[in-house]
């Protein structure tokens, strides 16, 4: 999961280093993967993958379309270069692959023209799909931390779309993946940090029983924030 300051030039790197071009149902179903180790076996095609589909998100609901629309490029050819290569080798199937480069041709393919939350929904649904990617592989950070990510952004996205009963959906999900996560948060010493989500989580449930949409969208706003503390606990 990458750090929201400095995403996109993360990306850029990413994507230049595997000799590349450019800069939140229905998830992957693959089975669970090595253990967490203190080392990450996670390639850096990926990496750009999920990079891309952060930065894409964040640039287009900043207003910067034109780097949106470069991300989103980068998003695409990351896509079906690389990462769709690395995949194969990890035993991910073809199936679930034509499903990654599905979504990040769609969300390239609205990003220059489409309205702002369209174009990230449709990065976040690439996102939804990393965390089952990397349960290929190994890392520090289990992958259901991303999870709560993209979780969190369509929870956001939703609300700003108006659309509640899809922002209940992404809360509901959010609660069940945090329930199996937070014991594991808890044995890595991120006590305090799973208190805060804990409490976050809390938030959501009351705002989707009487809160406003913005009010939802900021909670899950700060809950993107607080995923990124989450992830410091294991990386540090």
């Amino acid at each position: 999961m990458s750090t929201r300051t400095g995403a996109l030039i993360a990306t850029l790197a990413l994507l230049a280093v595997g000799g590349m071009v450019g800069c939140g149902g229905g998830e992957s179903e693959e089975g669970e993967g090595p253990e967490a180790s203190s080392e990450s076996t996670i390639p850096s095609s990926l990496r750009a993958v999920e990079s891309g589909a952060e930065d894409t998100i964040d640039l287009i609901l900043a207003g910067d379309r034109q780097q949106a629309v470069e991300a989103a490029k980068g998003l695409d050819e990351a896509a079906h270069g690389e990462a769709a290569s690395d995949l194969a080798s990890a035993g991910i199937p073809a199936a679930t692959i034509d499903q990654l480069r599905s979504r990040a041709a769609d969300a390239a393919a609205i990003a220059e023209e489409g309205e702002p939350v369209a174009v990230a929904l449709a990065a976040n649904r690439v996102l939804a799909l990393v965390p089952g990617f990397f349960t290929a592989y190994s890392d520090p950070v289990p992958p259901d931390v991303l999870r709560l990510d993209y979780l969190d952004f369509e929870l956001k996205l939703e609300a700003l779309a108006g659309n509640r009963p899809k922002a209940a959906a992404a809360g509901r999900s959010l609660e069940q993946t945090w329930n199996g996560l937070r014991g594991q948060v808890v044995d890595a010493g991120g006590e305090s940090e799973a208190k805060s989500f804990s409490d976050h989580v809390d938030s959501v449930e009351s705002l989707l029983m009487g809160g406003s949409d913005e009010e939802l969208a900021d909670e899950a706003q700060h809950g993107l924030d607080l995923v990124d503390e989450l992830e410091r606990v294991y990386s540090g």
